[in-house]
């Protein structure tokens, strides 16, 4: 049925002007020759420029207008949203005017007062529904009038683009009541600039301009002279090719495909960041045209700051935009960041990236805000969306990015419920190193592809400018940072592996430079970075060398006179990490995270190799490879509790006169790393035990302990050796890496390399019955001064006597004032003849019971001590000592061959 009809209606206004002082009236006609008809139940939008009779035609239709010429028909009660404070008394109060326009609309007094509550509570303005309504603010206005609109139970509802009035929250409270009238079968007429809207209301729409209808008919139909033909007439071009065809207007890009709009609200715009102010493009004052058929040339200006936003648009083919964004500016500002926000049609079911794909999720009345659906802080170089279950066919949409100079970030969102669309985002940093000066430069570049078959096979074979992949293995090269992943498993986290530098005044972060990235292969990357104000160019070159294994080297370009002072190079590793192997020592990490930094080595390693592995195998193993050079030492690492990280870091140290650069390029560092199971198992399990009958022998972070279920009978170092060089001792606990190189549950040998001394030894210990079997043999690899070799075992301060072959005596309390030559209780020649031997005893009584020990010597030197420790060590030691100074040749030796007896009974 036919509710709304106007015939050939005109609707003229007689304004008065005023110029030079002179007055005089023109007749305008608002309307002019207006032929309409409204359905009931339907949803109807108008679309217009500003001026172009979209009000006036409302209120010809609600009544408030007599039309000068023509007819018009309106069946039914309608509701009225009009201008702002239309229709109030301003002296009067909220509650008075309900009442005088409800009545009004055709309620009676009981009829008012029935509804008033539900009418105050829905329009939400509190104890001002009692003041007057000239104190009101537009939005209290607007929630008033709604609210009283909406409950009058109009059979025709006319709304004037008053929505853009309120709060977010309101609007969205609006939206849903105007779903639930178009549900309930009222007739809508809605006008509107924001066609995200229209689309959402209704089914059918009319174009209006000069007071005419140039176009009625569906959504799909009229939205394209909205786009084209609403604005500033010289921002307003357009270009096509089959069925793709852009209409870039006043700062904003519409995208069409098959006469259908797939871009949504503001369509494609940018915004930026310039001195302390964010811009938008559709601020600016725009000028286009046609540089070829298929090429526009828009130019937008931003008086408030001086500068120009340049779109470059080709339509290359009918699938694919080219995109071409230039900053141009007069003068110095610092320009910071920018973004492209493309608005896509919410019918868009799927989006997909070069790494990882996933599903929209409805857009729910109750969302607000943008929900950003990617990590932050990843460039990805293409995303897309596609529609794959709906009814409504659309052609997939991608979006690829060729920033080679700029630190570029991807992001897919779903949108709110008032713009009701999916986005695709670019966020751009780092533009060229400028303070922005004056000049041009590139803002965004990159292409958009429409209706690509196998969207996510396409977007996933996108050459990716700033990875490297090894077999298992990813880098990525990201704003100053290598990302570093072992299959879907983090390495590096949070500053991942980067460079810090102290300028003597500052500390700068290469994350926090303006970046370059090019890669020269599959292999290779190159990045150069730089910062404002500091004269320095920082150059990385990454290169895959093996399946899962790096080189990265960092040299300096120092481009006027300037202080370094401090360099590092910083691995920030997983939390998973929990032991190094190091020329230096090996240990483990603690298992916690204090307040600050710790140093967990407290050594500097100067070369070799730095391992980090995860004892249960979670995570790959982790080497770091250093070149042997003086200036270059790293250090590890447990972070505090805000990173929650392992650290290796390596240090360029400097003398103090060298740490002025003159101009010129400079090394800085240069590591290999690989990633992978790397060590062999054993020496991954870092930990095993020898049975021993009832007792055994542990052995576990460089250290061998003998043990009963109950208790540990050794302490402190347990097995060791210990040599004196120069006044110093060097013992096998702290002063050498340990590699385990076989082992059995009878069987162990270890690799100990001294990190201080050019020696290593070998150790072999074998187990027979109740005997322990420990060999030495010594490498030397340059000739030494030696002049005390020590083989230890120290034990509990519980064993109280001592006994040997042939004397037995007690142990004597541990006493103050003794340096590193502990008291020999007991001394005795190593055996020529007869096999003798030192043990001991533990106190009668003693719960739990500790066991007899002897210690044999097989070879033909040296003493055999019973020893009492110092007072920090508190340990009863059976040792063997050589003390006669002499220099040791490179070669190779027996240190000692001994055998150790461990039993319950003596």
């Amino acid at each position: 049925m036919e509710v709304i009809k106007l015939q050939d209606v005109w609707e003229m206004y007689r304004i008065k002007f005023v110029e030079n002082k002179q007055s005089y009236w023109e007749n305008y006609w608002a309307l002019k020759d207006i032929n309409l008809s409204v359905q009931e139940r339907e949803s109807f939008g108008i679309f217009g420029a500003n001026g172009a009779g979209k009000s006036t035609l409302l209120k010809v239709i609600a009544g408030i207008l007599r039309p000068d010429r023509g007819r018009i028909s309106v069946k039914g009660k309608v509701g009225c949203l009009l201008e702002v404070g239309a229709g109030f008394e301003l002296e009067m109060t909220g509650r008075e005017n309900i009442f005088v326009l409800g009545g009004i609309y055709g309620l009676n007094q009981k009829e008012i007062e029935e509804r008033f509550k539900k009418i105050a509570d829905f329009a939400g303005i509190g104890k001002f529904i009692n003041a007057p309504v000239k104190c009101y603010s537009q939005g209290m206005f607007v929630r008033l009038a709604f609210s009283l609109a909406i409950h009058i139970d109009p059979d025709i509802l006319l709304i004037d683009d008053i929505l853009v009035v309120g709060d977010q929250e309101f609007q969205k409270k609006c939206l849903k009541k105007i779903f639930e009238l178009k549900d309930d079968g009222k007739t809508i007429l809605v006008v509107s600039h924001d066609t995200n809207i229209i689309e959402r209301i209704c089914q059918r729409a009319i174009f209006m301009r000069e007071g005419r209808i140039i176009k009625d008919g569906t959504f799909r139909e009229v939205i394209p002279f909205y786009t084209q033909m609403v604005g500033e007439k010289s921002g307003v071009n357009q270009l096509s090719i089959g069925n793709l065809s852009l209409v870039f207007n006043n700062g904003r890009l519409f995208v069409n495909h098959n006469e259908r709009l797939l871009t949504r609200a503001s369509g494609i715009y940018s915004n930026f960041s310039l001195g302390h102010s964010w811009y938008n493009s559709t601020q600016a004052e725009w000028s286009v045209e046609k540089e070829k058929d298929n090429v526009l040339l828009c130019r937008g200006r931003f008086y408030q700051v001086i500068a120009e936003q340049v779109w470059r648009l080709e339509l290359v083919s009918p699938e694919e935009i080219k995109l071409d964004i230039t900053m141009e500016t007069e003068e110095e500002a610092s320009l910071n960041e920018g973004f492209i926000n493309i608005m896509l049609d919410e019918n868009y079911r799927k989006w997909v990236t070069s790494q990882e794909e996933g599903d929209f999720s409805p857009i729910k009345a109750s969302d607000s805000g943008w929900n950003p659906l990617l990590a932050e802080g990843v460039s990805r170089k293409c995303i897309g969306v596609e529609e794959t279950k709906g009814v409504i066919s659309l052609p997939s949409f991608i979006i690829e990015e060729d920033n080679r100079s700029l630190q570029v970030e991807a992001q897919i969102s779903n949108g709110d419920f008032l713009n009701n669309s999916r986005i695709l985002q670019y966020r751009m940093r780092g533009f060229g190193g400028r303070q922005a000066t004056p000049g041009r430069f590139v803002f965004f570049s990159g292409k958009i592809l429409v209706s690509v078959q196998q969207t996510g096979e396409y977007v996933k074979s996108v050459k990716d400018e700033k990875s490297l992949r090894g077999h298992h293995s990813l880098l990525r090269f990201e704003k100053g940072r290598c990302i570093i992943k072992y299959g879907e498993k983090p390495v590096t986290k949070n500053e991942h592996l980067y460079c810090v530098l102290n300028t003597g005044k500052r500390f700068i972060s290469s994350s926090g430079a303006f970046w370059e990235v090019v890669k020269k292969n599959s292999f290779k990357i190159q990045a150069r970075g730089g910062w404002n104000n500091f004269p320095v160019i920082q150059i990385w070159e990454i290169e895959k060398t093996s399946s899962d294994s790096f080189v990265v080297e960092v040299k300096h370009q120092v481009l006027e006179k300037t202080e370094i002072s401090e360099q590092y190079m910083i691995f920030t590793l997983n939390s998973l990490y929990d032991v190094f192997f190091t020329e230096c020592g090996n240990g483990n990490f603690p298992a916690g995270f204090d307040d600050f930094e710790k140093d967990i080595l407290q050594k500097c390693v100067p070369s070799g190799e730095i391992t980090v592995k995860n004892s249960e195998n979670k995570i790959p193993d982790f080497s770091v490879t250093l070149s042997k050079r003086p200036e270059v030492f790293a250090k590890i690492f447990n972070s505090d509790t805000s990173l929650r990280s392992r650290i290796i870091r390596i240090d360029r140290v400097e003398p103090e006169d060298r740490m002025v650069y003159s101009p010129g390029i400079y090394p800085f560092c240069k590591v290999c790393f690989s990633l992978g199971q790397k060590l062999r198992e054993i020496r991954s399990v870092g930990r095993g035990r020898l049975s021993l009958g009832n007792f055994f022998l542990n052995f576990e972070n460089k250290k061998i302990s003998l043990c009963s279920k109950e208790r540990e009978i050794t302490k402190k170092m347990g097995f060791y050796t210990s040599l004196r060089f120069k006044g110093y001792w060097y013992d096998s606990s702290s002063g050498a890496v340990w590699e385990i190189r076989d082992y059995s549950e009878k069987h162990l040998e270890i690799f100990l390399k001294w990190v201080y001394l050019p020696l290593a030894q070998l150790w072999k210990i074998n187990i027979d019955n109740s005997c322990i079997h420990w060999n030495i043999s010594m490498s030397v690899e340059e000739s030494i001064e030696i002049d005390r070799f020590q083989a230890n075992i120290m034990v509990s301060e519980k064993y109280k006597e001592w006994f040997s072959d042939s004397r037995k005596g007690v142990l004597p309390s541990f006493v103050g004032g003794i340096d590193d030559d502990w008291q020999i209780v007991y001394s005795a020649p190593a055996p020529s003849a007869k096999k003798s031997f030192i043990g001991l005893a533990p106190a009668p009584g003693e719960e739990p019971v500790l066991p007899f020990i002897r210690l044999f010597s097989n070879l033909e030197k040296g003493r055999l001590n019973v020893v009492n420790s110092d007072l920090y060590h508190r340990g009863r030691l059976l040792q063997y000592l050589e003390s006669e100074k002499k220099i040791i040749e490179p070669g190779e030796y027996e240190y000692f061959s001994g055998d150790i007896m461990v039993s319950e009974k003596i």
